[in-house]
């Protein structure tokens, strides 16, 4: 399952530990159970399909093709954006996130 933030902001643990600042409309695709409990209870987060539709068209046979490609850790934010938002994420919050953190942004899609 994973997750849409509701909330203006949240600080979600991935499962290695490290914070990620998520922004209201953000797709968390793992919380831990406290968080997770925790989080929905008080509607912070709301429960969602696992497989954004963008994500699902392109790796479909149809499409032909087997989703879009991760790009270098030396591409540019605009780049990285791109390819969160063909993942269902919003591209204006991870353009914001990767200006002020990049290396924030490629943990969160990379």
């Amino acid at each position: 399952m994973a997750y849409r933030v509701t909330a203006p902001l949240v600080v979600a643990k991935d499962r290695e530990g490290r914070n990620h600042h998520c922004y209201a409309g953000a797709i968390i695709h793992w919380l831990g159970p406290e968080q997770r409990d925790r989080w929905l209870r008080l509607g912070l987060v709301e429960e969602i399909d696992d497989t954004p539709p963008a994500a699902a068209a392109a790796d479909s046979p149809a499409a032909g093709g087997a989703g879009p490609a991760k790009p270098a850790k030396t591409a540019p934010v605009e780049k990285w954006a791109d390819y969160g938002a063909s993942l269902g994420h919003d591209r204006d919050e991870l353009l914001a996130l990767g200006k002020q953190n990049k290396q924030e942004l490629i943990d969160l899609l990379g």
